[in-house]
């Protein structure tokens, strides 16, 4: 997994494999460690909430972890569609601004099983 960071924008892109994983049901976890401060984690994982099928990401900031939910039907409908470089996306509000956070998820068309 890598992530990216741009101007209201967070972007997320995985492997096949690490793909595959989530559609097994496991979480994906990447650990930051910068010099002199504690680490920073990001995680994905696969959800089912019934009656939110039309919410494919969402995003939970806490201290030093981000995490990215992912919902395992629109994880599916992604693997359906590779290879391709359309991912899942979504915009969530920022916490006490007018302004929307993009957030996606890739997977790396270019990564070859």
């Amino acid at each position: 997994m890598n992530t990216r960071f741009s101007e209201n924008e967070v972007r997320f892109r995985i492997s096949r494999l690490e793909l595959e994983s989530l559609l097994s049901g496991h979480w994906l976890h990447l650990e930051l460690d910068l010099p002199d401060q504690e680490g920073y984690q990001f995680r994905i994982h696969p959800f089912d909430v019934p009656g939110n099928e039309n919410q494919p990401l969402f995003l939970n900031v806490r201290e030093k972890v981000m995490e990215l939910g992912v919902s395992t039907a629109s994880l599916r409908e992604l693997a359906m569609r590779l290879p391709s470089k359309e991912g899942l996306t979504a915009k969530v509000p920022s916490r006490g601004t007018a302004q929307v956070l993009r957030v996606a998820l890739e997977v790396d068309s270019k990564d070859r099983l």
